[in-house]
């Protein structure tokens, strides 16, 4: 027997895409029939309730928890951190009398600040899990299942148009057909609306660096859009919220420190041609 061709990456995004857009309809048609009902958006439902996102969701804990660490955090240390206490005043301290305290516990920063959190939470225990996925299975069956599905459905399409018989005639097998293909692809690429990295290849140091940078750009933007135009507050405040609390509590330093923030940051912008 022949072995089976792989569908390729660029056909697997195209089923995605065309899946997630049928979820979106779906959606934007719940919301018009149930208004008091909050939907998210993007459409990326089958991890939305798992028991990995909620054991995430419940470590990180309410926007008021979140504003208290950030405080807790801001109160830790002297600013600028390299001089220690030599320095007189605290990053809560600095932060307030530049005006920008309230900014960094209110939305869209308090935003940012737990998104951050709340991945590199599930990053970790992505990276814990292996080779499995969340329900417990092999990623490989997860990969396996869509791969089988996107090559079943181009079958199944081709064999339609060979009888000039329109996609319509398959309904809602074919609709099915792609609401498990999301699930798959939601499992095994849970990223899939942005790129496809399989989950037990994205808690990467590279991953780690692109995610301080992410939120480095937003701590200077929203900073400047208040008045306060520092990269060095921005590099040292991502720091503070990059280092995890447990190593903060332990050890009383930040990894990554403020330095390393800024070489990466810069070392990035010079590598896509900007000027840090």
């Amino acid at each position: 027997m022949a072995k089976q061709k792989l569908p390729s990456k660029q056909n697997i995004e195209i089923r995605l895409r065309e899946a997630l857009e049928i979820e979106r309809v779906r959606r934007e048609e719940l919301s018009r029939r149930f208004p008091e009902v909050p939907f998210a958006w993007p459409p990326w439902p089958h991890l939305e309730g798992d028991s990995l996102s909620v054991e995430c969701s419940k470590e990180l804990g309410s926007e008021e928890d979140s504003i208290s660490d950030i405080q807790w955090r801001l109160q830790e240390f002297y600013y600028p951190y390299e001089l220690g206490p030599k320095n007189s005043k605290s990053f809560y301290e600095w932060a307030k009398s530049r005006g920008v305290l309230n900014v960094l516990i209110s939305p869209p920063l308090l935003w940012e600040i737990r998104r951050f959190w709340w991945n590199q939470l599930h990053d970790s225990r992505l990276a814990k899990l292996g080779k499995k996925s969340i329900y417990g299975y092999p990623l490989a069956f997860h990969r396996g299942i869509l791969h089988q599905l996107v090559v079943h459905l181009d079958h199944i399409e081709k064999f339609a148009t060979k009888y000039h018989v329109p996609l319509e005639w398959l309904g809602k097998y074919r609709a099915a057909v792609l609401e498990q293909l999301l699930h798959e692809g939601a499992i095994y690429y849970p990223e899939a609306q942005f790129h496809l990295v399989p989950a037990n290849q994205l808690p990467t140091p590279l991953r780690k660096i692109k995610a301080q940078i992410v939120l480095f750009n937003k701590l200077y933007l929203v900073l400047k859009e208040n008045g306060l135009d520092s990269r060095k507050f921005a590099y040292q405040l991502t720091a503070l919220f990059c280092s995890s609390r447990e190593h903060i509590k332990k050890h009383h330093e930040l990894v990554p420190t403020p330095l390393a923030v800024r070489r990466n940051v810069e070392t990035y912008k010079a590598k896509i041609g900007e000027t840090a």
